[in-house]
């Protein structure tokens, strides 16, 4: 199980950071915009920081 999830961090870090930017668009409008730069910044970081992996199917990631 966590080496599927592994294989498709990078994407959930940017799944995650891109529905965190989104949200931005219901807080306050004197926040919006300053809070909708900064999570788009961290979603950037995030993104890169998490590394890319390829995991090797194995008999128990075939049985699932």
């Amino acid at each position: 199980m966590f080496a599927k999830i592994q294989s498709v961090a990078k994407f959930l870090v940017a799944l995650i950071g891109t529905l965190i930017t989104a949200g931005t668009t219901f807080i306050p409008e004197e926040y919006g915009p300053w809070l909708g730069f900064a999570a788009a910044i961290l979603t950037a970081v995030a993104t890169y920081v998490v590394p890319n992996t390829h995991v090797e199917p194995t008999r128990e990631h075939l049985a699932e």
